[in-house]
């Protein structure tokens, strides 16, 4: 109900080429829109039939921005009660696969669990995951 096809393409590259979003994004670094991508394209392979392809989108959403894992239990319940178990475990191998991919360059000279250390690190510890000495425990008064 609503707009016809044609409207909502139109409104579609209407938002999609927006000056606002654009610069908004490029000028001041922002990758919201990059993780919406994602997760847009996840639901859209959702909801014909990729679960595969659902979760792998969504990996590289949580590669570009981690903090929309918050939504994953919904989306992982979803494919699960949809597609069945085996179908979900395919998904969740595929999506480890494409983070192993990615991650892949950045793991040269680190461990192979760089991503999970971070994750499970909290949060005031994160910018100390690799580095080959610890991070000073207080700031001088006098600088």
């Amino acid at each position: 109900p609503g707009l016809s096809g044609r409207a909502r393409l139109l409104w579609a590259v209407f938002l999609a080429f927006n000056p606002a979003w654009v610069f908004c994004s490029g000028l001041w670094g922002q990758v919201d829109v990059l993780c919406a991508l994602g997760v847009m394209a996840a639901l859209v392979a959702f909801h014909r039939g990729r679960p595969v392809v659902s979760l792998c989108c969504f990996a590289l959403s949580l590669l570009v921005k981690p903090l929309y894992v918050i939504s994953l239990p919904v989306l992982a319940i979803a494919v699960a009660r949809r597609y069945g178990l085996r179908a979900f475990g395919l998904a969740a191998l595929g999506a480890l696969a494409v983070t192993a991919l990615v991650m892949l360059p950045f793991n040269v000279h680190q461990s192979p669990l760089l991503l999970l250390e971070v994750v499970l690190r909290p949060a005031g510890s994160v910018l100390e995951v690799g580095r080959s000495r610890p991070a000073p425990s207080h700031v001088p008064l006098d600088c």
